[in-house]
């Protein structure tokens, strides 16, 4: 991931993708997983700051 970042290349952005086509302002995103939450950021900023 980090080698992505540093070069200019988004993480999985195929996974980025499918979340800005299908997650909208208000909807609910359940990030289950190990890493560092990568996709809960990306998700916040779509849902709206004001979800938890």
């Amino acid at each position: 991931m980090l080698d992505s970042v540093q070069k200019g290349r988004a993480y999985e952005s195929e996974i980025f993708q499918l979340i800005r086509k299908f997650l909208q302002y208000g909807d609910c995103f359940i990030d289950i997983g190990t890493h560092i939450g990568y996709y809960s950021v990306l998700a916040a900023k779509i849902v709206g700051i004001e979800v938890q």
